[in-house]
């Protein structure tokens, strides 16, 4: 949905015989679906980024020095689940067809971009 507002956004502020306010209003709508849509992508993104670090966070805590104990050995055993858990990172998806990350966000710019010269290459015809 974000490529098309974004291409039809493009088309009336570049090609369209629009008042300069039309334009700027477009060029303003644009402005705010790419901001929105880099809020949600980033937030995403980051989230994925913090979960993979839980494996490294995990390794690095000096559970070798826990006592051999059975309160220590399962501790250590709880360590090895996390660390084998975090190997795969959590993410947020759209509605389960596609992780949300900041890929994301590229490829509604670029298909943005290609729906724009498509229309473009219409227009010009």
């Amino acid at each position: 949905m974000f490529s098309l507002l974004i291409c039809l956004d493009g088309y009336q502020v570049l090609l369209a015989d629009a008042p300069t306010r039309t334009r700027l209003i477009f060029s303003f709508h644009i402005a705010a679906c790419l901001c929105q849509l880099l809020m949600f992508t980033y937030s995403c993104d980051c989230i994925i980024r913090e979960s993979m670090s839980v494996a490294t966070a995990a390794y690095k805590a000096p559970w070798p020095l826990l006592s051999m104990t059975a309160s220590g050995r399962m501790m250590q055993k709880d360590l090895t689940l996390v660390i084998m858990r975090s190997s795969v990172p959590c993410c947020l998806t759209g509605r389960g067809f596609f992780i949300v990350s900041l890929e994301t966000y590229t490829n509604v710019i670029s298909t943005a971009a290609s729906y724009f010269t498509l229309l473009k290459q219409r227009a010009v015809s």
